[in-house]
């Protein structure tokens, strides 16, 4: 965050989940492995504890849930008003399959006033929300119907729209995730460019398109 505070995750700490701040490391509250993914400005701490997503804040862990359906999840951003973005995940097996490999399942989800949220996707089976913005503009990715998949943007007005539907006309990018986005409404992210694999930087222009 701007007040240089980094988290993260060392063997070093008791679970893994930690802060680096005026060059020292301390690490989170919680007795299972942990991750730390995201903080504000305000110092709150988002990420994962015993395969739940969950927010430390003053050195005191809380659990967020689960979406219903699902078996875990994870936190991944948080914006100064307190908005949380990640995803709830289940494991499944095909029981025809005589050497089944878990297959995983994700699902954007929003914590936010004590409300959990599915984002839902673009008309596929997976999405995952990365990144929030101080305007609560969400973005990640979502398989399509094809079950292809596509970059997203949310908002609690339009709901998930594709960001490849934004681009520009004869645009030669497909946009496969967003990483993050920035109160301008600035998105990064990774797609393909003429079949290569490139990060972009994607920007509303004056005619509405990005």
């Amino acid at each position: 965050n701007n007040r240089g505070q980094i988290v993260g995750h060392s063997d070093s700490t008791n679970n893994g989940g930690c802060i680096w701040e005026d060059g020292e490391i301390t690490g989170l509250a919680g007795g299972n492995w942990a991750g730390a993914f995201g903080i504000n400005e305000a110092g709150r701490i988002v990420g994962q504890e015993g395969g739940q997503a969950v927010l430390w804040e003053k050195n005191t862990i809380r659990y967020l849930g689960i979406l219903p359906g699902y078996d875990s999840s994870a936190a991944g951003d948080i914006n100064n008003s307190g908005a949380i973005v990640g995803c709830s995940m289940r494991l499944e097996e095909d029981p025809r399959d005589p050497f089944p490999y878990p297959e995983h399942f994700f699902r954007a989800s929003l914590w936010e006033d004590d409300v959990l949220t599915d984002l839902g996707t673009l008309g596929g089976e997976n999405s995952s929300a990365g990144a929030i913005n101080n305007r609560g503009q969400v973005v990640g990715w979502a398989d399509n119907a094809d079950g292809d998949r596509r970059a997203f943007i949310w908002d609690g007005h339009n709901g998930m729209l594709d960001l490849n539907d934004l681009l520009e006309d004869g645009s030669d990018w497909t946009l496969f995730e967003a990483s993050d986005i920035n109160d301008s409404g600035q998105i990064v992210g990774t797609g393909y460019l003429d079949g290569q694999k490139r990060a972009f930087l994607m920007t509303r222009v004056p005619n509405g398109r990005r």
